[in-house]
Order: C-alpha cells, then structure tokens, then sequence
C-alpha cells in the first residue's frame, strides 16, 4: 500500500491466525471436510488470509472454484454466530451486495466441524476485489455505498447484539472506563464530545437494521466496479443516524489526506441518502456531534491499546488514532 491515507498491516504468523480458533485437526483436513459436507469438488488448496481481527478466513481452492471459508472465533457464542450467519443472508437477499453463502448438504449455512466439536464455520463466494484503504473511493463510489447504507436501513430482521469498543454507540461508557489513558489535551477535547452526545435525545432517534461498521476496510470493489460490504459482526437493530455517522466519518471523509472537501462530501452523502430514506430535522442536527464522536472513539480506544501494551497492529493503530485526532480537528474548524 502506499500514500499518507494507506496503513501497513502488521505481519500475522499462521499462530496469530490460528489462535483465534479452537481447531483440534490441521487446515487441510477442515478443507476436505468441507468440500465434502457442501459439495464443492475435490480439494486443491487451503490457505490462510490475513483478513479479519476475530475470525479465521481461508481460500478455499477446489476443482469448482474458489470460496472463503470463515472459521469464527473461538470467543463468540452460537447466538452471536448464528446473528452474523442471518444478517449475511438477509443482506443478500435485500440486494446488499455481500458474498453469496452456501449451504451444506443438510441445507444449513452454518456448519460445525465434526473433527472439532463447538467449531462452527460457514463458505462464502471469493471476491476478487480490493478493499478501499487499497484504492480511495471515487465520489461515485461513495454516493454507491450511500445507496446501499439507505438500502439496509430498510431491512427487517431479528438480531443479536455483538458488543464492540470501537462502536460509536459506545463511546460514553468506554470513555468513562479509558478516559485516564488520554493526554490533558485529548481528554478535554473527548469529554466535551461526550457531554454533547449525552444531550441528545434518543427518543428522538429512529431505529432500524444497521451495519454499524462501515469504513474503507470493510468495503471492497473490483475491476469490473462491482461492490462488496464485508464483516457483519457489529449488525444489530439501533440508532440509524448513528450508522450513518460512522459511514461518513470513516468511508466517505478523509480528514488526514483531503480535509478541504469535507463540507462538500458531507452535503453530497446527505442528499444521496435523502433520496432513499428520510430523516428526521432533528436526526440531521445531531449528526455533526455523532460524527465527532465517532473520532473521538478512534481516539481513545488506539490510545487505550497502546497505553495498555494490546496493540497487536501498531501501523493500523496509529492510523485511526491519525484518522481520530484529524477528524476532530477538521469538525472543530467548522469544515461540515
């Protein structure tokens, strides 16, 4: 990767990517046991992908083609799983654009392993793309990934909530717990966010489906400009606006590389999403504070991990915290 935006990734070992699972039987073994159970051919390859924080995703190469078979990981319980399992396949169906699942031969998604009891996976279609802390969105991606945003803010289905620091939603709580991790200069400038986003009337707020995790590493597109939205884990059913602030914070601006087209990216995205989905005056009013917030998160928790030596990506963790602090500078000059 190259350019200021662009992040190197921290070398991860075969152990590092193991060590998210609980497999009691080698990856070639997990590879013929899943051609088998979903049909998909003779094995010819299994390899490990760096992809992913929690889960386990491997190519799969078989006489058929090529699959993504995600291992999940061994800290998510089966409700959490089989959560992710239907927001993927709901997605789908709504015309998301996500990978395709298939289904085993007893017609399920999701599969346990027999040589790994408690291992659960689920094989989905390759996509030949890259992601977009690859190759910056064009306006006209970001007006795309608008669309679909709106689209799943349509979307009707039962979830299960998946806990996660990083969230917006969260970022009161978490800074109570990791606010002394923070330079004076820092925590001045988050508690001030905070106190806004306690102001807010949630009652207020609409609630619909939300992805809640929609930034440039979990989008990709390919040479053909066909999309793909990855990592469902954070799905849940909440607070619209607040996904959509996560969105424009962390796909749509760019506060490190381009801050001066920030206004204009912002009345762009707005307009886009209005044009699928209505939101209420008061909702676009505390927008601004949410996207703030959704810095400050970027913030405080790359700071918590590095203070608390949990860092196990330093390149990526320095950029979000970059990613934060610029973000917060360019909402505190009134740019949006």
């Amino acid at each position: 990767m190259t350019g200021q935006y662009y992040f190197k990734m921290h070398k991860i070992t075969l152990n590092d990517l193991l060590s998210r699972v609980n497999l009691k039987t080698p990856l070639l073994r997990v590879a013929q046991e899943v051609t088998k159970s979903y049909k998909l051919g003779e094995v010819e390859a299994m390899d490990p992908m760096e992809v992913g924080y929690e889960e386990l995703n491997n190519l799969l190469t078989t006489s058929q083609g090529k699959y993504v078979v995600k291992i999940f990981s061994k800290h998510k319980d089966k409700s959490t799983i089989n959560s992710n399992v239907t927001a993927i396949s709901n997605f789908y169906e709504g015309g998301i654009p996500v990978p395709k699942l298939y289904k085993n031969f007893q017609g399920h998604y999701l599969y346990e392993l027999e040589t790994s009891p408690g291992t659960y996976l689920i094989v989905m279609d390759y996509f030949d793309g890259q992601k977009f802390t690859e190759i910056p969105p064009t306006t006209e991606d970001i007006q795309n990934m608008t669309k679909f945003l709106a689209r799943i803010h349509t979307l009707s289905f039962p979830t299960h909530t998946n806990y996660d620091m990083w969230l917006t939603i969260n970022l009161p709580q978490e800074f109570t717990n990791k606010k002394r991790y923070l330079s004076l200069d820092d925590l001045a400038l988050t508690q001030r966010i905070v106190d806004k986003l306690a102001r807010i009337d949630f009652s207020q707020l609409s609630k619909s489906i939300v992805h809640f995790d929609l930034h440039r590493e979990n989008a990709m597109k390919n040479k053909r400009g066909k999309y793909c939205i990855l990592d469902l884990a954070s799905c849940d059913y909440n607070y619209t606006v607040f996904d959509l602030g996560t969105f424009i914070a962390l796909f749509c601006l760019d506060p490190i590389n381009n801050p001066s087209a920030s206004r204009l990216i912002y009345k762009s995205v707005i307009e886009t999403y209005l044009k699928s989905r209505s939101l209420s005056k008061y909702e676009l009013s505390v927008l601004p504070t949410i996207i703030k917030a959704t810095y400050a998160s970027n913030l405080l928790i790359p700071t918590f991990l590095q203070k608390t030596n949990q860092d196990e990506n330093p390149q990526q963790t320095i950029y979000y915290q970059s990613l934060g602090q610029k973000g917060l500078q360019i909402l505190q000059s009134k740019k949006i």
